[in-house]
C-alpha cells in the first residue's frame, strides 16, 4: 500500500502530485519494503520511466 503526505493540504493533489503517486502505484510490488530492501535511488530508478 502506497501512504504519501501532501502539504499544504488545503491546496489538494495537483494533477502533478497524481501522476507521481500513480507511478508509483504502478510499481508497487516491486518497491514493497516489506519484501524488498531497495535503497531510495533504486525505487526512484523503478519510477523514472514514467516521467
Amino acid at each position: 500500500m502506497i501512504q504519501y503526505q501532501f502539504f499544504p493540504r488545503s491546496q489538494g493533489i495537483t494533477n502533478e502530485i497524481k501522476m507521481i503517486i500513480e507511478s508509483f502505484k504502478s510499481v508497487e510490488n516491486e518497491i514493497d519494503s516489506n519484501s524488498k530492501e531497495l535503497k531510495s535511488n533504486d525505487v526512484l530508478a523503478k519510477v523514472r520511466p514514467f516521467f
